[in-house]
């Protein structure tokens, strides 16, 4: 038997010793970090048909993730118009609301808030909505058939024209909106291009050049959303509030 044991090549030993060490290792890893799992705190806020769910193990380096579950069926969100036609929920003033906008006439208030058909009136064959998304130009309608103005259109249908078509319109970039008043006297452009970084010096750049091309100060400061806040504050109709020209674009990226 001794002799036997003694004609066996120790390197067969010594292989087989460390897959039976690698096993008992690897069954105890697994069972550790099974038992560290059963310790991790979940958090999960549900909105409409998405779930955040955050994780926050005791030691991790990895803080939280998303984890996003749809239903076969859409979720329509219900909004609530009737806060809309009240001038002192948007915070604009008397003075802006004298001073009524715009590149279209404005459309004839329907009954219902809340309905999408226009009322029987020619005069809202004088505006109209159109875009490179049939569904950003249906909200853009919605909001001239809600009592709104051709800026609240604007903004609504540039926020929808912003998750439908990225690579053409986006946030992270600058907007020029040219508004003619109804009499078509007067009329306002509003620059809201890029800015340069605020401790961008124009000497600076002109001595260096490559400044302006490379590195921080190279990077200009999106400014679209500015603008068209900007432009809501000065001519919006004082009809419909900010929030529910960006609720419809909202509705349609969930679906």
């Amino acid at each position: 038997m001794e002799k036997w044991l003694f004609d066996i090549p120790w390197i067969i030993i010594l292989v087989q010793f460390i897959v039976i060490l690698a096993l008992v290792l690897g069954l105890f890893a697994f069972f550790l970090i099974r038992s560290d799992s059963s310790q991790v705190a979940y958090s999960t806020r549900t909105y409409q048909n998405f779930e955040l769910q955050t994780i926050s193990p005791r030691e991790s380096p990895l803080t939280f993730r998303k984890l996003y579950k749809t239903t076969s069926e859409s979720s329509v969100m219900d909004f609530d118009f009737s806060e809309d036609h009240s001038g002192e929920s948007n915070g604009i003033s008397t003075s802006q609301q004298s001073n009524p906008p715009v590149l279209v006439e404005e459309a004839i208030q329907s009954e219902s808030i809340n309905s999408l058909e226009a009322p029987d009136h020619e005069e809202n064959l004088r505006a109209a909505v159109f875009t490179q998304s049939h569904q950003c130009s249906e909200i853009g309608k919605s909001v001239l058939v809600r009592g709104g103005n051709a800026v609240d259109a604007a903004i609504s249908t540039s926020f929808c024209l912003m998750g439908a078509l990225p690579n053409k319109a986006s946030l992270a970039g600058g907007m020029i909106m040219i508004v003619r008043s109804k009499d078509g006297r007067n009329v306002t452009t509003i620059m809201a291009r890029e800015s340069a970084p605020l401790n961008t010096k124009v000497e600076e750049l002109k001595k260096n050049p490559g400044l302006a091309k490379v590195g921080s100060k190279a990077v200009g400061t999106p400014g679209v959303l500015n603008g068209l806040f900007r432009a809501f504050q000065k001519f919006s109709s004082a009809r419909i509030q900010w929030k529910h020209l960006v609720l419809p674009t909202i509705q349609h990226c969930i679906r």
